[in-house]
């Protein structure tokens, strides 16, 4: 864990986990951090908290186990559970102050394996969305809303899928990578369609309003491999395997009219592993922080 000071340098403040995996079945770590909770999940999940005394970790919450995507919004953590299908683990401090399962979100069934991780996911306020790729279940992937009151359980309210008309040449089509904030989702396509923007309507409907294409994005085979939508800017990170696979991260900012529009590309100063580069980031504000080739690396927009 870093923080920035008051003369801009970014410091060291503490390990948060240093945790052994299963030789067999290697696990990346995920990590988010929103306001003063940091939440991990390495095989099983961590939290820890900000206090007066410095960042603490907290009791942990049964549950969300082998988890891909991890995020925080309004109090919420958000896990995707690898077990028996494509589902998601909400969880919220108690009174006791103890974070505990806040309902528990259901997907499509695939079977059991030991193998198996949970798939992309995000949540803004009281809405989460959780990706279900195509399986033995379905040869449909989806992008699946759900939404939450005071209380559990989460209901599903709608699913994304690809859109008629949509070009088909050259997979994956649609998905596995989501983003969520308000009444915007985004789920990636392909080299041709770009990721698609989806908005939801005064009735209660999601419908593709536009797409995000980076300008070069055919000519350097960019794929995408991740998405964040917050603050008013959209980011994909995503890898050019005509140009010794090499990772960026686009930057969209969204406009009046509720399109966004392409306004930064983010590369690498070290070049040692290309393959590794750029891939997992953040936005807070007009900052975005990126993990790659065993580096962070912070970058700040232009306030203009």
């Amino acid at each position: 864990l870093f923080r920035r000071n008051t003369a801009g340098t970014w410091t060291f403040v503490r390990k948060l986990v240093e945790h052994p995996q299963d030789s067999m079945i290697p696990y990346n770590a995920h990590v988010a951090l929103r306001q003063a909770v940091a939440a991990v999940s390495l095989e099983r999940l961590f939290v820890f908290e900000r206090t007066a005394a410095g960042w603490v970790e907290s009791p942990a919450p049964s549950g969300a186990l082998f988890g891909t995507d991890i995020e925080i919004d309004a109090g919420t953590i958000l896990s995707s559970t690898g077990d028996c299908g494509w589902d998601a683990s909400p969880f919220r401090k108690s009174s006791s102050g103890a974070w505990t399962a806040f309902g528990y979100i259901q997907g499509r069934p695939r079977g059991c394996d030991d193998e198996f991780q949970g798939g992309d996911v995000d949540i803004s306020g009281n809405r989460a969305i959780v990706f279900n790729e195509a399986d033995a279940t379905s040869s449909t992937p989806e992008a699946r809303l759900y939404e939450v009151g005071a209380a559990p359980p989460w209901q599903d309210v709608a699913t994304l899928t690809t859109p008629p008309g949509a070009d088909t040449r050259l997979p994956p089509l649609f998905g596995p990578y989501v983003a969520l904030r308000n009444s915007t989702a985004l789920v990636s396509g392909s080299l041709f369609s770009g990721t698609y923007v989806f908005n939801r309507d005064s009735a209660g409907g999601w419908n593709v309003s536009s797409t995000l294409q980076v300008p070069d994005a055919l000519g350097g085979a960019s794929y995408v491999r991740s998405l964040e939508l917050r603050d008013g800017f959209a980011g994909q990170a995503q890898v050019s395997l005509e140009h010794g696979a090499v990772g960026t991260i686009n930057v969209f900012q969204r406009q009046s009219d509720n399109s966004f529009r392409y306004v930064a590309k983010l590369v690498a100063s070290q070049v040692t592993n290309p393959n590794s580069l750029l891939h997992s980031f953040d936005i807070s504000g007009g900052r975005i922080a990126v993990s790659g080739n065993g580096y962070a690396y912070v970058y700040e927009l232009p306030e203009d």
